[in-house]
């Protein structure tokens, strides 16, 4: 029984009206399968397929059966939300599981006659090997760590507890996430690779349904998306399928294995091959057109649309690749300008022993950015003289294009290395200062950490650090992996496109030009799946040779991090930018936010401020 706390229809359960879960399910009770893999979409029943495999082995054949969930939390809130509620409307289950809390029923362990289940987290070491077990089942498997603690691949540990069952039987189930480092990817290789084929409305012939076959009009002139056009084409006859027809080939389809058979049972259906998926081809064309050009987005519509594994297509970016992108800015009075579009200005202070890296870059909608200046200023970064240098540098203003000046509204300043405590003392009476034009600007102290998972800009600050600043701890291979997607990937100006300019003057003897040595730090790292001692399989970003610098790119995640920093403070980019176009399209006049030829503001006075009125927001 469906509860009314778990779905939009509650009631009895009926496989008919999502038919292709009936395979899945006839797998994980057929005695000759001994692996079951399903990827699945997003909202596609994946709990709801494991509930009725719960339910069918306390009713019907009770075993002892172990749940992973990628972490404790999850498997707890499964526990209370998702097997309680049909433990008590299911007749048949109900009295099964004892109501008194005891030993034998708690959140995450109940006895049946029989059998028991528990509930455990993927990254627990001692809830994968504590007991045997007959059936070892695992949801959303490509969610969990790569290790659990450092015991390794936590499928694997678990899997040695049905190592006593003859009759023993595992069951994956997940959306696709990473290519090369994802836990569902090589158990899908060796299955029999099952797809759900229906038939064309014209021919007859049965197919799966492939993306490519989707397929839309383009606009000749400005190249725009008409995804209202979108239609599937039959890959035999070349018939076009509207929604209707789409959805009544759905309706009659059924599994055939592509594969042969091994043991291993695998389903695949992404989400637009679903019975239930209201969504047009219009709509997810539309997010296909929305998406295509910001990776971090992208990812998501590959992974729970197409029911796919999302693979970077980079492993290491050529410096010629990169450099041959740069174009020339507008100028005036042998003076670049910062090109119009660019809403929100931003930059970053790389530490090292001789001198500080500074890189400012310009974001306009859609995460569109233009690489601005690039200024190394050498020194002893211990003396107070070099960081005044460094501040007076960032808060010039920058002429732009349309007329109006630039204030650089967020800083990231790098804490790590030799210079930590004077990295402090400069950020901690800067942490929120008001420029020359009245607008409040930010200093964010930052701390790079590597490895896989995490936030890149995390929820809040930690002071657990000497200057008693408010330090923020950024997940730098994240942001470098969507800095190479976009440089790789992104190839023409608009959403997600990074510009660099052919050359910058700025009066300024600190200044570096965009130049060769620029190109070969930016592109100076590349990723690699490598394993741990563990037998982990991780992802490792590594220097192309060894004694190459990479400050280029060290700047380049850092001044991303400003801007994370920034939208924290409440900032709307986009909102920005259109804000900046509209004042910069008023008739001329000199009037506020006007840069005339004889304006130079200076930066207002610094001011001090608590813990507690930095996290206010403007």
């Amino acid at each position: 029984m469906l509860s009314p706390e778990t779905c939009a229809e509650p009631g009895k359960w009926h496989t008919s009206k999502a038919e292709y879960l009936r395979g899945f399910m006839d797998a994980c009770g057929d005695p000759a399968v001994k692996e079951v893999v399903g990827l699945f979409g997003s909202q596609m029943g994946k709990t709801d397929a494991i509930l009725n495999l719960v339910g069918y082995h306390i009713e019907l054949d009770p075993c002892p059966i172990l749940l992973m969930q990628p972490d404790l939390n999850l498997a707890e809130t499964w526990s209370k939300d998702r097997l309680a509620p049909m433990l008590r409307d299911t007749p048949s289950l109900r009295g099964r599981v004892r109501d008194v809390r005891d030993s034998d029923n708690t959140i995450l362990h109940k006895g049946f006659p029989g059998g028991h289940i528990t509930m455990v987290g993927a990254n627990s070491t001692a809830g994968l090997a504590m007991r045997p077990i007959r059936l070892l089942i695992g949801d959303e498997i490509d969610e969990y760590k790569p290790s659990a603690g450092k015991q390794g691949n936590p499928l694997k540990i678990a899997g040695t507890r049905t190592a006593t069952f003859w009759n023993a039987k595992k069951v994956w189930i997940t959306s696709p996430r990473n290519k090369g480092s994802s836990l569902s990817e090589p158990i899908w290789e060796k299955s029999d690779k099952r797809r759900f084929f229906v038939p064309c409305h014209e021919c007859g012939t049965e197919q799966y349904l492939r993306w490519p076959q989707f397929q839309w009009d383009k606009d000749p002139t400005t190249g725009e998306h008409l995804t209202e056009t979108a239609r599937y084409v039959c890959e035999h006859c070349g018939a076009w399928w509207d929604d209707l027809q789409r959805w009544a080939a759905i309706s009659v389809g059924h599994w055939v294995a592509t594969e042969p058979f091994n043991g291993v049972a695998g389903f695949h259906l992404p989400a637009y091959a679903a019975p239930w998926e209201s969504r047009s081809m219009a709509v997810i064309a539309g997010e296909f057109a929305a998406t295509r050009h910001v990776p971090r987005n992208f990812q998501v519509f590959v992974n729970t649309i197409l029911c796919d594994w999302y693979e970077e297509k980079y492993q290491a970016l050529q410096t010629e690749h990169v450099q041959s992108r740069c174009e020339p800015y507008p100028e005036q009075h042998g003076t670049t300008l910062v090109p119009k579009g660019v809403g929100v200005v931003v930059a970053s202070v790389d530490v090292q022993d001789d001198r500080l890296e500074v890189q400012i870059q310009g974001y306009g909608e859609r995460w569109e950015q233009w690489k601005l200046q690039y200024h190394v200023l050498d020194g002893d970064p211990s003396s107070l003289a070099l960081w005044d240098d460094v501040w007076k540098l960032l808060c010039r203003p920058l002429a732009g294009a349309d007329g109006l000046p630039h204030y650089i509204r967020a800083i990231a300043i790098d804490t790590g290395g030799h210079h930590t405590l004077r990295a402090y003392e400069f950020c901690r009476s800067r942490l929120r200062v008001t420029m020359a034009d009245g607008l409040t600007s930010y200093v964010f102290p930052v701390k790079g950490k590597g490895g896989q998972g995490g936030r890149f800009w995390p929820k809040a600050p930690t002071f657990n650090n000497k200057g008693k600043v408010p330090l923020y701890i950024v997940m730098v291979d994240h942001c470098k992996e969507v800095l190479y997607a976009q440089l790789e990937k992104i190839g023409n100006p608009g959403a997600g496109y990074i510009h660099f300019p052919v050359n910058v003057e700025t009066g300024l003897s600190s200044t570096r030009q965009f130049d060769k040595r620029y190109f070969d730090q930016l592109t100076s790292e590349k990723v690699t799946d490598k394993t741990s001692p563990n037998g982990a399989s991780m992802r490792v970003w590594e220097l192309k040779s060894d004694g190459r610098r990479n400050e280029a790119l060290d700047t380049s995640v850092y001044a991303e991090a400003a801007l994370h920093g920034l939208i924290s403070m409440g900032v709307d980019v986009d909102q920005k930018t259109q804000l900046r176009a509209e004042l910069a399209a008023k008739p001329p006049g000199g009037g506020e936010g006007s840069l005339g030829p004889q304006s130079q503001p200076q930066a207002a006075p610094e001011r001090r401020v608590s813990k507690s009125k930095f996290m206010q927001r403007d």
